[in-house]
């Protein structure tokens, strides 16, 4: 959504991205928009629910797998390299 200048002045929408620039639609009321917005919404979930569902069918997890846990924390790995540089002191 834009405002009016984009279906006043053509030079702002040849100014956009062609990949942008071809799906430029003028709505003359907010009902015709908003039912364009009703459609695309259902489109995506559609399309959310078909990969989803292709996904389960290829055993692909949902979510990525969470990073092994490091053997020593990140603290101790702080404090003993102080230590480290105490010593030397």
């Amino acid at each position: 959504m834009v405002d009016q200048r984009f279906g006043i002045n053509r030079r702002y929408v040849e100014a956009l991205s062609k990949w942008v620039r071809k799906g430029v639609v003028h709505y003359n009321n907010c009902h015709d928009a908003f039912d364009s917005l009703t459609t695309f919404k259902d489109e995506m979930e559609e399309m959310d629910r078909q990969l989803k569902a292709a996904k389960i069918g290829a055993g692909v997890p949902d979510k990525p797998p969470s990073p092994a846990k490091p053997d020593v924390e990140p603290a101790a790995l702080f404090t003993n390299t102080t230590a480290a540089f105490e010593i030397q002191k």
